[in-house]
């Protein structure tokens, strides 16, 4: 009878992994398969630079994401701040913290993805904030330490903010015990909560929903890497919470492209209204290209508050022999609001190195015949080892090992099916995995193993296995004996196993609960050189595990061209799989024979095979029959007969697509372009952010002590930093700056100026409120300060400090009359053979540190920027049009003569926002067209026009005329290799002639001989190495034409006329 779970010992994480499991089927096509690890142990051997995994086990390298998510540091008596850069997570200890006699403590601090945090209770305002990890747990402080969260909620702007905290301090290798403290003290900002703690701890809080006004989303489109003969896209639209962690998990997942991403925020309301997305438009026409999926599809109110991250998927149909690409256009909005945001994507191939040729994604000869495995040293804390990419994971519990040793080197290994004998009944399955775990021992409690299968389960049916193990001697063949004393549970993709002993390991699965088996279906090509008469494609299958437990082909030249996911069902016919070519291109290929059956293109892999074997193959040979250079393409169908899906194949041998530049982050250069430094001496000085404004000076012997030299730095805030929420129409208006190094206090006070973009009234008492952060630290912890002396004019406030700090400053609505923006026009690159050109208005405050929206999508290139005032009495919105397109070639197909209404609070609150224009080309040429735009505020007096100038991008090719740099790079590739395929085509058809031929080129005497000689028996390599002997000799003047005269003087005029063709070629 099988065993649940819930038998396990407490403390073993066992039974939180698996509700871990299941809470997140939903959204696993973006989270990863994490386990919840073990906590570290207060005294470890070695420590990294915050690089190792949480767990006592230090077992392999860590991940982008993990890097991103965690760090470490020293603090001594003096205290110090711990913060994980670009994430707003900061950790502040006060001088003498420490307790008793220490004079230094290492922390450790991780952020904790929401993923693997499993909420007991949810409302609007769940899975909004950061939740943190510090080490070592349970340590106490002397004095409070200051932890400063972000969260992703927009917050009532009066009133009392209410947050709820809440800590861990559970045992190693459990999972966390959430305890709410009412006794900490804390701090709710409209970005963050500071929270004064007392120990280290596992540490998150909740909002009360009735401060809550939204959440703040990502909406965000993204393409599944495409391959050119791929007949649909998979085009992924949908949302992360905007929290840092969420962006980079999103950013890691290497399957999928980013496309572009904007802002949303989605508003609480007593309705509960849904998220809605619609596929607005797909270009050229829905005739030509069609979604599968309905075009207006909804996520729930509810999905939104149980996830961190949630996306639709639409399949996109395409034909891949057409040059035109589709181009899909989306519109989401919350139901009932007027606020929407637009996003596109363009179904292209992605030129990137996993798809810039499809013969060389995995090269079967490279694959080695070994074991994959996984080593590291336990102690009594126990830990969790991995294998990397496997889903294979061992977690052990504290005090799981026996006695006899401190440590111990665990081994845990994946051994492949093939190199197992047949035993029969007790014979693995070919569906599960097979592991073996060293050294053997007995273990004082169970621990967990979790091992993945391929297969296609029932539901809401009792999902019986049997375990099977073997404690064979070294170097024996394992003899599989079933464990029934072994509790287990079966998931969807893998079974967990508790264990009382290491040894050899795998497990069976009832038939009766089986459905289906996930196969991979791959087709294989030999490398092929474009003089090749014939070539060799072989068309198989292997189980779907985590590692490719396939026969391997080695020693054969072959390369994997194309992989696909097959659903193998179970029949009581026992259906074959049955492969087909369906077309080869072009028509002078053909395929000569097949392998198995001569007489005909399709061919079958027994049921047998694949149900209870690892798979198998089928082989192809084609033939070139006429004298065309072009590489073949073939088109295969894997389909089981009434079974799940047929899948599609194709071979291709050569694959273009457009050559990438790679540039600087967008991003990156312009954060860099906001901060400043300089060497400040007792004669003072002054430090200046070019281009924007900010200005700070010191006066001559204002700084204290006796440094003579002190580098001071300064950097601008950028706004989405200090989102302000104070005043509905000056808020995120005016600059905010940190002044480096913190807290030094002056002898006299520096002026410092920051702009901001208000128009202000021609009154005499103009005033602002300063705030000051004298802490380092971002988001940071403002205070009003009444007593800063400051001066505020039409464009900036001139601020005086007399200490280095954070500052920024607000402006009364009563005294404003209006707001500057920068209104821009922005366009993605287009190349000769588009049709279709993509082009963003939109705007952004006049002041530096904004632009938020072009970070986010670099693939827009700005064209140009206009002023534009927005009066605050007009009430009015803001509306962007397409006035005119300079060139008859294009036209505006989307919006169809239809303006843009920003509604007057989006644009009064500084929320950038642009809007998209699409033009399509109505007959070919590779000009430029320029489209004139128009900004302005209804029943306002001010307009502006904004031209941008759409430049395909063009260049010439060898022979002076313009073409693409895709087409014209491929050309160029031709024309390199075009000699050498000439020649050895003609090596093939020269006969006694060829010594005649090659001495009117100009080849020695000697030359003819020796290579005669030295091939004997193999005259076309012979009559080959002369002439190209001749064609490196000359160089440049080893010419078609030279060629074609020689050969029509000794009487060859049939190859003359070939050797013109092949000229045309290239």
């Amino acid at each position: 009878m099988q065993q649940t779970l819930t038998s396990c010992l407490p403390g073993t994480g066992t039974e939180s992994s698996v509700q871990s499991s299941k809470s997140q089927r939903p959204q696993k096509q973006y989270g990863s398969d994490s386990v919840l690890e073990a906590d570290v142990p207060e005294k470890r051997e070695k420590v990294s630079e915050g690089k190792i995994p949480f767990g006592g086990v230090s077992h392999s390298q860590p991940t982008d994401c993990q890097r991103f998510l965690e760090t470490n540091a020293t603090i001594t008596k003096n205290g110090g701040v711990i913060e994980i850069p670009n994430t707003g997570v900061v950790l502040m200890i006060p001088p003498d913290a420490l307790p008793g006699c220490m004079k230094h403590l290492k922390i450790h601090m991780r952020i904790t993805p929401r993923g693997e945090i499993i909420e007991r209770e949810t409302s609007f305002s769940s899975n909004s904030s950061t939740v943190v990890q510090l080490f070592p747990c349970s340590l106490k402080f002397l004095r409070p330490v200051r932890l400063t969260l972000p969260h992703c909620l927009v917050l009532q702007g009066t009133g009392e903010r209410k947050a709820r905290i809440f800590t861990s301090r559970h045992k190693k290798g459990s999972g966390p015990e959430w305890e709410e403290r009412t006794h900490l003290s804390y701090h709710l900002e409209d970005t963050a909560c500071i929270i004064l703690l007392d120990s280290l701890c596992w540490v998150k809080f909740s909002i009360d929903d009735e401060i809550v006004k939204a959440k703040k989303l990502t909406v965000y489109t993204a393409l599944r890497k495409l391959q050119p003969q791929d007949e649909f896209a998979e085009v992924h639209i949908g949302y992360y919470v905007d929290l840092p962690e969420q962006k980079k998990v999103i950013e890691d997942n290497r399957d999928l492209i980013i496309k572009q991403r904007k802002s949303f925020n989605f508003i609480k309301t007593k309705e509960k209204y849904s998220l809605r997305i619609s596929l607005e438009n797909i270009y050229p026409n829905e005739q030509q290209f069609q979604a599968l999926q309905p075009y207006l599809r909804e996520i729930t109110h509810r999905h939104i508050e149980l996830f961190v991250n949630y996306s639709l998927l639409y399949h996109i149909g395409r034909k891949p022999s057409q040059a035109i690409t589709p181009l899909c256009v989306f519109h989401v909005s919350q139901v009932d609001r007027k606020e929407a945001v637009q996003l596109t994507i363009h179904v292209k191939i992605c030129s990137d190195e996993h798809n810039s040729q499809v013969a060389q994604s995995f090269p079967l000869d490279d694959y080695q015949e070994c074991y994959i495995s996984r080593k590291a040293i336990s102690t009594k804390v126990g830990g969790m080892l991995e294998i990397s990419n496997t889903g294979i994971v061992l977690g052990i519990p504290p005090n799981a090992l026996p006695e006899d040793k401190e440590s111990y080197e665990i081994q845990m290994r994946y051994i492949p099916k093939r190199t197992l004998k047949d035993q029969g009944e007790y014979s693995p399955s070919y569906s599960t995995a097979v592991v073996e775990i060293l050294p053997n021992l007995k273990l004082q409690y169970p621990v967990s193993l979790s091992l993945p299968h391929c297969l296609v389960l029932q539901q809401n049916i009792e999902r019986k296995a049997r375990i099977f193990g073997s404690h064979h001697d070294k170097g024996a063949h394992p003899f599989w004996e079933e464990q029934k004393d072994v509790s287990y549970h079966v998931e969807d993709t893998h079974c967990i196993l508790l264990l009382n002993k290491f040894s050899w390991y795998t497990y069976l699965i009832d038939d009766e609960v089986v459905k289906a088996k996930k196969m991979v279906v791959y087709a294989a090509a030999q490398k092929f050189q474009s003089c090749d008469d014939v070539v060799r494609i072989e068309i198989g299958c292997y189980p779907d595990l985590p590692v490719r437990d396939k026969e391997i082909h080695r020693g054969q030249n072959l390369h994997i061209a194309h992989t696909k996911t097959l659903y193998f069902v179970k029949r009581e016919e026992q259906y074959p799989l049955r492969i087909s070519l369906n077309d080869i291109f072009p028509s002078e290929w053909r395929c000569r024979c097949c392998c198995r059956f001569p007489d005909t293109h399709t061919q079958e892999i027994s049921y047998r095979n694949i149900w209870v074997g690892l798979g198998g193959s089928c082989v192809y040979i084609l033939e070139r029959t006429g004298r065309t250079l072009v590489w073949p393409l073939c088109v295969f169908t894997a389909s089981q007969e009434k079974g799940y899906t047929a899948v599609q194949l194709a071979v291709n041998f050569q694959v273009m697509g457009k050559v990438s530049s790679t540039t600087g982050s967008k991003d990156n250069q312009s954060e860099s372009l906001l901060k400043a430094e300089t060497i400040i001496t007792k004669a003072g000085g002054e430090l200046k952010i070019e281009g924007t404004g900010v200005v700070l000076k010191i006066s001559p012997n204002a700084l204290k002590g006796n440094n003579e030299n002190q580098l001071v730095q300064m950097r601008i805030i950028p706004s989405r930093l200090i989102e302000d929420q104070v005043t509905p129409f000056s808020s995120n208006s005016c600059t905010a700056v940190e002044i480096f190094p913190n807290n030094i206090r002056l002898r006299k006070p520096a002026e410092l100026r920051l702009p901001h973009c208000l128009m202000l009234n021609k009154i005499r008492d103009r005033a602002a409120r300063i705030l000051i952060n004298y802490q380092k630290g971002s988001p940071a912890i403002w205070e009003e300060d009444k007593n800063v002396p400051h001066t505020l004019d039409e464009s900036a406030c001139m601020i005086k400090l007399k200490t280095f700090c954070c500052v920024k400053y607000y402006i009364d609505d009563t005294s404003v009359m209006g707001k500057k923006i920068r209104v821009y026009t922005a366009a993605r690159e287009v190349e000769e053979n588009d049709e279709v050109a993509e082009v963003e208005i939109g705007y952004c405050p006049d002041i530096p540190g904004v632009g938020e929206l072009l970070r986010m999508n670099p693939s827009f290139t700005v064209d140009s920027v206009e002023k534009l005032l927005f009066l605050e009495k007009i009430k009015s919105p803001l509306q962007l049009s397409l006035e005119d397109i300079s060139s008859s070639q294009w036209t505006c197909w989307f919006p169809k003569d239809k303006p843009w209404d920003i509604p007057f609070e989006v644009v009064a609150s500084s929320i950038e926002h642009s809007h998209l224009f699409i033009l399509q080309k109505t007959n070919e040429g590779v000009g430029s067209v320029i489209c004139r735009f128009t900004a302005v505020q209804k029943e306002g007096e001010m307009a502006i026009m904004l031209a941008l100038t759409v430049r395909p991008k063009v260049t010439q090719d060898f022979d002076g005329r313009a073409t693409g740099h895709a087409f014209q790079e491929h050309r160029k590739k031709l024309k390199a290799d075009s000699g050498n395929l000439t020649i050895k085509l003609l090596s093939r058809k020269l006969r006694e002639e060829w010594k005649d031929v090659c001495r009117k080129l100009g080849v020695e005497e000697g030359k003819l001989y020796r290579e005669e000689a030295d091939n004997k028996g193999n005259l076309k390599e012979a009559i080959y190495q002369c002439l190209l002997s001749w064609k490196e000799d000359k160089g440049d003047k080893a010419t078609f034409e030279s060629l074609r005269v020689a050969l029509v003087e000794n009487e060859r005029s049939d190859l003359a006329e070939d050797i013109t063709k092949y000229e045309e070629l290239f």
